[in-house]
């Protein structure tokens, strides 16, 4: 197997973070690292343990820092868990907060945001092109398409995954969208990197944003 599992740990008092880690490093080099080199598990596969807050909050973003991680964080904390222990009801009253999605004033305003820097980085594809900066063109195509993806949950009140690695799974089984992941995958396909290629493909996925995503 090479897809890890993943074991988060939430606490109250942050201090007390270290010491939780310290005693799972223990359990994890006595009892898991052994099984890790048995022959029927992946290369890449591990048991890692994750520190949670129970009130996690967006963070700064700039122009060119692609979307923040903050729906992201949510969902793995409290959307895509399964409750294995509890104390003082700590969890189950965070989430309340986070469950089924925030709040719809926050939702708003996460929206425009997020389409704001979108569309801001598809708007440096022509100018970036013409100046043969095609690298910095794949990597604004990039984070649009992240923001794309981020604006569409935001829109749809789901959490993801993740922007990338995920993707045909989130779109397929989460948004119940496989149409979509047919119109997203030619956005990567290049026939020539140093061309308008990438300026014709910034403008589908501003053709995207302008249909799936209503601000």
């Amino acid at each position: 197997y090479d897809s890890d599992l993943d074991i988060n740990f939430y606490v109250q008092d942050w201090r007390k973070a270290d010491r939780v880690k310290k005693e799972y490093e223990k359990f994890y080099s006595r009892h898991l690292k052994p099984l890790l080199k048995r022959k029927d598990v992946g290369g890449f596969f591990d048991v890692t343990i994750n520190d949670r807050h129970l009130n996690p909050g967006p963070q700064p973003r700039h122009w060119t820092s692609g979307p923040d991680d903050f729906e992201i964080e949510v969902g793995l904390s409290f959307a895509y868990v399964v409750l294995i222990d509890e104390r003082n009801r700590a969890f189950s009253k965070a989430a309340k907060k986070f469950l089924p999605y925030y709040s719809e004033t926050l939702r708003k305003k996460r929206l425009k945001e997020t389409v704001k820097y979108g569309l801001n980085n598809l708007a440096h594809l022509k100018p970036f092109a013409r100046r043969k900066l095609y690298d910095q063109c794949c990597k604004r195509l990039y984070d649009a398409r992240k923001e794309f993806l981020q604006a569409l949950f935001i829109s749809k009140k789901k959490y993801p995954l993740d922007y990338d690695k995920w993707l045909k799974y989130e779109l397929e089984e989460i948004l119940g969208m496989p149409e979509l992941y047919k119109k997203l995958v030619p956005l990567y396909e290049l026939k020539k990197f140093e061309s308008d290629e990438i300026v014709r493909k910034g403008e589908k996925l501003k053709d995207l944003f302008r249909v799936y995503i209503k601000v």
